[in-house]
């Protein structure tokens, strides 16, 4: 607590205690683990306080001090959340060979411990920040191979649902992808593929969301394509979604999405039934969830717009 109080010379006090307890005790584990964790927390504070000497030192410590103690998961776990802080920042430093080193390191540690779930879920933490920067950069084989790796490493480890959700966070991504690559049979693929993800883990409403996102950004995408169809499926698939887990709120907002840029498209292709139709479907949703600020929002934009009812309607 003494970082949020704002001492940050007790903070240091007490980490330099931990130091000497966990010298003076090296057969007490628990005082280990408690200088691990306090040296990870205090180099994320040192990048926050833009201390990255001190940020660095302390990650070279960490590692240190698992070198020295192999078989104690705690300190192994510590370093590698340290490892995924120090990636993290790298980018914003751009210091682009020192992430790639830290990913590598991450790598190495991960294939020492294929147990050590912790570490497998900072490692594809690291993957999909990694691959969603090569976007940035232009490198779209490396985006692919790191996908391919989240891929492997999901299957290595089905019971680990970070690793499944950084899975389903980078398929979105790619997808997104795809569309402004022009690689619309790569798009419906990576579709496919989230579908199949959500189904097979129907308790996991992290993937179920990115399914969510990826049928609305399909459907929005339908209707520049002019595959109507396609875009009646979709909204068809989003309602089954949407109505089989009504209290996701992401799967929800989509689902108002979905419905908004249906009535969008109604109102331009001159359909006034539809149209109707699919704004009380809206109102209906933004009624059953009052508090749902985004549902609520999209019904009013719907009014914004000018798609109000026929005079057979509701209003």
């Amino acid at each position: 607590h003494a970082k949020e109080e704002n001492d940050l010379k007790r903070r240091d006090d007490l980490l330099q205690e931990l130091r000497s307890l966990a010298e003076a005790h090296p057969t007490e584990t628990i005082l280990r683990e408690q200088l691990a964790k306090g040296l990870a927390n205090t180099q994320y504070h040192a990048k926050e306080e833009n201390d990255l000497k001190r940020r660095d030192d302390l990650l070279q410590e960490l590692r240190s001090l698992a070198q020295a103690h192999p078989v104690e998961t705690i300190v192994r776990e510590q370093l590698a959340v340290g490892l995924y802080d120090a990636l993290y920042h790298a980018k914003e430093e751009n210091d682009l060979k020192r992430r790639d080193d830290l990913l590598q390191e991450l790598r190495s540690l991960a294939q020492a411990h294929p147990t050590d779930a912790p570490v497998q879920n900072r490692l594809a933490k690291g993957l999909f920040n990694t691959l969603y920067q090569a976007k940035e950069e232009n490198d779209l084989k490396r985006r692919d191979d790191l996908l391919k790796e989240l891929r492997t490493l999901a299957e290595a480890h089905p019971a680990e649902a970070v690793v499944r959700e950084q899975l389903a966070m980078s398929l979105f991504n790619t997808l997104i992808d795809a569309k402004e690559e022009k690689d619309l049979k790569r798009r419906n693929d990576l579709l496919q593929e989230l579908r199949l993800l959500a189904k097979t883990h129907p308790g996991e409403a992290a993937v179920r969301e990115q399914l969510a996102m990826g049928l609305s950004n399909a459907l929005c995408n339908a209707k520049e394509e002019n595959n109507l169809k396609r875009r009646d499926d979709l909204l068809q698939e989003l309602r089954a979604l949407g109505y089989a887990y009504p209290a996701e709120a992401v799967v929800r907002e989509q689902l108002a999405k979905g419905l908004f840029n249906s009535l969008l498209d109604a109102k331009e292709e001159n359909d006034p039934i539809r149209g109707d139709d699919l704004l009380k479907e809206l109102q209906l949703l933004a009624e059953k969830f009052p508090d749902d600020l985004s549902v609520r929002d999209t019904f009013k934009d719907a009014f914004d717009f000018g798609l109000e009812l026929t005079p057979g309607g509701d209003f």
